[in-house]
């Protein structure tokens, strides 16, 4: 069962996408950092960090205005979401539906993650389509 084997915490051991041509890339760069758990009353989130951000003096988040360029700087690099999963088992695919989310514009979506067991780490994968070239993208992830 899917269901059982997803829940708790998964760290990140690598993200990366696959071209039409083949050809490995790493999007968020390759010591990309992350978490993701899954609760057992269908809640699930994720947080992925490129590593060496730059840190930025004398910014509270709280208390930001929306226009203060080192928002961005801190919010480069980062990606959050969490919301309600739900599973389909005999297509082994576990549908994360985005209720909060650093990029505004993927809230209120589904999304479907192809999910396979390697071992005893866990492999989530979706084709995407970005910037007009379809890719493979992949996270592999493992217990602490």
């Amino acid at each position: 069962m899917i269901a059982e084997k997803l829940l708790g915490t998964w760290r990140l051991v690598v993200s990366q996408s696959v071209l039409e041509d083949g050809s490995v890339i790493y999007p968020m760069g390759q010591d990309l950092q992350g978490l993701i758990s899954y609760t057992h009353d269908g809640f699930v989130q994720v947080n992925l960090m490129r590593p060496g951000r730059p840190r930025v003096e004398n910014v509270q988040l709280s208390v930001a205005k929306p226009d203060d360029p080192a928002l961005s700087a801190i919010a480069r690099g980062y990606l959050a979401y969490a919301g309600r999963y739900r599973i389909d088992e005999e297509r082994s695919i576990v549908h994360h539906d985005f209720e909060l989310c650093l990029d505004p514009n993927l809230l209120g979506t589904p999304q479907h993650r192809e999910v396979e067991f390697i071992g005893d780490d866990l492999q989530l994968s979706a084709i995407a389509n970005t910037d007009g070239k379809p890719r493979r993208s992949s996270l592999l992830w493992r217990r602490p």
